[in-house]
C-alpha cells in the first residue's frame, strides 16, 4: 500500500437468489429455482483482489465465482441430459469504478 493506493484480497463471500434467475435453454424460457454463488477460493494468481486508488478515484476488482443451480441441474439430469451441463459455472466478474460501477463477467465455463 501507498498514501494513494490500497490493494485488498477477497474472501468468503457467499450469496444466494432464492428466487432465482430466467434462463433459456434450446430456445425455452425457465427459472432457474434457488441459484448460489461463492468465491472460488481454488482460482489462481491474482484472483479475488482488487486496489482502490484514492488519488485517482477509482476502484477495481475482479471476482473469480463458482454459480450452482441445484434445482436447474436436477431437472435437467431427470431429462437425461449429458452430466456435464449439470455441474456448477464458473465465472469471473470484472468490476471498475470510476465516478459510478460498472460489470463484465468476461469469461464463464463449466467448473
Amino acid at each position: 500500500m501507498n498514501g494513494n493506493r490500497v490493494a485488498f484480497q477477497i474472501t468468503r463471500l457467499v450469496a444466494s437468489v432464492a428466487e432465482g434467475v430466467p434462463v433459456e435453454w434450446q430456445g425455452k424460457k425457465f427459472n432457474s429455482g434457488p441459484l448460489t454463488i461463492e468465491l472460488d477460493e481454488t482460482a489462481p494468481g491474482l484472483a479475488n483482489q482488487g486496489v482502490l486508488d484514492y488519488s485517482r478515484r477509482h476502484a477495481r476488482a475482479e471476482f473469480h465465482l463458482r454459480l450452482k443451480f441445484p434445482e436447474f441441474a436436477g431437472m435437467l439430469e431427470s431429462l437425461g441430459v449429458d452430466p456435464e451441463l449439470t455441474r456448477p459455472v464458473c465465472a469471473v466478474l470484472s468490476r471498475n469504478m470510476k465516478r459510478s460501477w460498472s460489470a463484465a463477467v468476461v469469461g464463464a465455463i463449466r467448473c
